[in-house]
């Protein structure tokens, strides 16, 4: 697209965001997160949406954090791919007061929930929450 002087909008971004979290080179997501910033793009609900999920994805949950905590419009997909992210870090702390923190949790807010206590082999919390 770049060499056919094509400028990319959030759509492109966003189906790239997406596919970094595929690949084996986490350095990529990083480089799209540049472009984006260089087109202007920043502020684009939906590439913001899309780090969040890179950045959880990829493990690197303060970079998610960030982002998360500086978007205004923040729906139940996003909400959950931090909860993911800490989870995956095996973050207990802040994956609680994330949980706490979502408006209206769904099947897999609460899944994430119990997966993650469960295998810490924490049965009684699992259930708990069951």
């Amino acid at each position: 697209m770049l060499s056919k002087s094509i400028k990319p909008d959030h759509f492109t971004f966003t189906i790239l965001l997406k596919g970094c979290t595929q690949l084996p080179a986490p350095e990529f997501g990083k480089q799209l997160h540049c472009l984006v910033i260089k087109n202007g793009l920043n502020l684009s609900i939906f590439i913001r949406r899309k780090l969040v999920h890179l950045y959880a994805v990829l493990e690197w949950i303060s970079d998610a954090r960030k982002i998360f905590d500086t978007t205004t419009k923040l729906n139940i997909v996003t909400w959950n791919s931090l909860l993911k992210g800490y989870a995956n870090n095996r973050d207990g702390k802040s994956l609680y007061e994330i949980f706490d923190e979502i408006p209206q949790r769904d099947v897999v807010s609460w899944n994430t929930m119990i997966a993650f206590y469960v295998n810490l082999s924490d049965f009684e919390k699992a259930m708990w929450l069951f």
